[in-house]
């Protein structure tokens, strides 16, 4: 990914899903006997069901990185019974969901008014 692609808003949603998940390995596991909860992992066993534990329920969510629409989580024969969306086809239709849809946060009046004053500023000294 060069410079070239810094205008595509294809590789910004892309880069962006990248980041989350660097993010979440970034932040590391913890790994203490709460988190490893032993007495759980004997009592549902290997065929057991871990998501009916409270344990599971109060953790999962910290732990878990949930991939965005770019990634899909579906079998090759999933994928092939279904649309068939290569991941720039997924990102593409992402991309214009949010455009179509996305209602920015108006500026802060101070904010727009200091940025203001750093154009008006930068257009005398530069011309």
């Amino acid at each position: 990914c060069g410079t070239d692609h810094a205008g595509s808003l294809l590789w910004l949603y892309l880069d962006n899903e990248v980041a989350d998940y660097v993010k979440r390995i970034a932040r590391g596991f913890e790994v203490d006997a709460d988190k490893v909860a032993a007495e759980i992992v004997q009592k549902v066993g290997p065929a057991g069901n871990f998501l009916a534990e409270e344990h599971t329920v109060r953790n999962f969510r910290q732990e878990l990185w949930l991939p965005g629409p770019a990634w899909t989580r579906q079998s090759w024969d999933g994928w092939a019974q279904s649309r068939r969306l290569s991941m720039a086809e997924r990102i593409t239709e992402q991309v214009k969901q949010i455009l179509g849809t996305h209602e920015p946060e108006p500026l802060d009046a101070q904010l727009a008014n200091e940025v203001d004053a750093i154009v008006e500023t930068a257009k005398r000294e530069l011309g």
